[in-house]
């Protein structure tokens, strides 16, 4: 058994990791990779570097030719990192989110070296789920950094990157999964699942949100498509074109984390990666883990 609860894709870099280690996903393979954690969750790669997150050291980092890993300053906090968002413009803003597991959100301005908490605003600490909306079109001024957090009891939103917070209009719930639609500045269309109380939808970028009937009671990942929607239970994959009616994947596995690639759809699951076919889910390759010597 391999759970793969995190997977980043930066380029033409791909990683997965869980509490069995880190892996590189090479030539049909997932190759394990020695890591600092000692509970690791989740993993992230940008431009420059890898990043991980767990215990005992929250968040630490690799720089790509490196060997040894470093621990990023967190500020004070002490709390295992759960998820990480890198900015949607990494490369140029530097700019990183990560929610931890009851120290709130701590934002990083270079790369991950060092963090400092953004709470304003919150009022649950425990952080599950991060996703930032696509860079407003350059023609629109005043330009707004829209980012989503999914905690313990609600969902909050910045239009600041994360710098402050504001309550979405949700019952009390826990929301670990959030999807943001690629033309999220036209159709304003968010998408957040919770642990037992459904599926919830919003069209006014992420101000108010209402429950999705039809939709599972659990949903374990999320994914926005070009084109369409993606969620996974605890049984089985689910498929909508527009985050309403939603129709089961025939034969296809449930998947712990979803996340788009130009390739396809990697899944992570409880017994490593698959990568899915875009248009009709079907599994177009599988990852396992590659003993080393």
């Amino acid at each position: 058994m391999t759970i793969i609860l995190s997977i980043s894709a930066q380029g033409a870099q791909r990683w997965a990791a869980g509490p069995y280690g880190l892996f590189a996903l090479q030539e049909g393979a997932l190759i394990p990779t020695s890591q600092p954690m000692e509970r690791l969750i989740v993993c992230s790669a940008i431009s420059d570097r890898l990043l991980v997150g767990g215990e005992p050291h929250g968040i630490a980092y690799l720089y790509r030719s490196g060997q040894e890993w470093q621990a990023s300053w967190l500020g004070g906090a002490t709390e295992a990192a759960l998820c990480l968002a890198p900015h949607p413009d990494v490369f140029h803003t530097a700019v990183l989110l990560a929610g931890t597991e009851g120290g709130g959100i701590l934002r990083s301005t270079d790369r991950g070296h060092r963090w400092s908490p953004c709470n304003y605003g919150l009022r649950n600490y425990t952080v599950l789920s991060l996703a930032w909306a696509p860079l407003d079109p350059a023609a629109r001024w005043p330009g707004r950094e829209h980012v989503f957090a999914g905690t313990e009891e609600g969902i909050y939103r910045s239009p600041s990157g994360g710098r402050g917070w504001k309550r979405s209009d949700t019952p009390d719930a826990a929301y670990q999964s959030i999807a943001i639609s690629p033309s999220f500045h036209s159709d304003g269309l968010v998408l957040a699942g919770t642990e037992e109380q459904g599926l919830w939808r919003s069209a006014d970028s992420g101000l108010t949100f209402t429950l999705v009937t039809g939709a599972p009671e659990r949903i374990n990942s999320l994914a926005a498509l070009d084109g369409g929607w993606l969620l996974s239970d605890e049984e089985q994959l689910w498929h909508s074109t527009d985050g309403l009616s939603w129709q089961p994947v025939a034969g296809s596995e449930p998947a712990l984390v979803l996340t788009p690639t130009a390739e396809g759809i990697l899944a992570g699951t409880e017994n490593g990666v698959q990568l899915l076919d875009g248009e009709n889910m079907a599994v177009v390759a599988s990852y396992g883990v590659m003993e080393t010597a």
